[in-house]
Parts: structure tokens; sequence; C-alpha cells
């Protein structure tokens, strides 16, 4: 059975490259453009994996992955932050916050594969 991945991107661009990088992996695909939309997907689909951006309209990556975090049900689901904050001391910031994993903006397509493809397997990066 695919696993299933949630995207949660708000610019149009990001979405799209996004997209196309997980076109020949082997999840289900879930796409949302907030975190009120993807808390609304993931109580309905439970997803494995969720890429979530930080800054968004209605509720942030941070707001999100807290309320994942919260619940009980859901928080074993692996939640990687994709985000512009990639200064010295956000990464750790993010993953304090709850994320998984963390990858900076502009994205690098084959380090998030690599990332993508280790949960994917069950190895967590």
């Amino acid at each position: 059975m695919k696993k299933k991945l949630l995207i949660v991107e708000d610019n149009p661009v990001n979405m799209k490259l996004l997209k196309l990088l997980i076109k020949n992996m082997d999840f289900e695909p879930l796409y949302a453009e907030n975190g009120k939309e993807a808390l609304r997907i993931i109580k309905e689909h439970v997803p494995d994996i969720v890429l979530c951006d930080i800054q968004m309209p209605e509720m942030d990556g941070i707001q999100l992955v807290q309320h994942i975090r919260a619940e009980n049900s859901l928080s074993h689901i692996t939640v990687i932050a994709v985000t512009a904050h990639a200064m010295v001391g956000d990464r750790e910031r993010l993953l304090s916050y709850g994320f998984d994993a963390y990858i900076s903006k502009p994205i690098d397509t084959r380090k998030l594969r690599e990332l993508l493809l280790a949960y994917l397997e069950g190895n967590s990066a």
C-alpha cells in the first residue's frame, strides 16, 4: 500500500515543483494550500508524511505541527518543514517545535528526494 504524502504549500510555483518532484515516487499525494485546510485533510486521511511550508495564511506551519503533536492519534505522522528560514539556528528552532526534519528554500530537489525516500523506506534521516 502506498504511503500518503500531504504537501502543504500556499505558493503555486513551489506547489508545482513539489508535485513534479514526487510524481514518480511511490506516494499517494494529498495537497493543501494552508494549515487550516491541511489539518482537516490530516484528520480525514491521516497521511504518513507531511511536507509543510512555515509561512502560510489561516494557520502557519508551526501552528499546524503543534496541533499534530498535541493529538495522540496524529502524533506519529512525520512532518518535514520546507521553509525559506535558512539562518543559523532555524533548523534547531523548527525541530524544537516538533518537526521531524527540515529543508530550506530554494528547494534542493536532490536533498528533498533523498529525505523522502529515507522516510518512505522507514529510515528517518
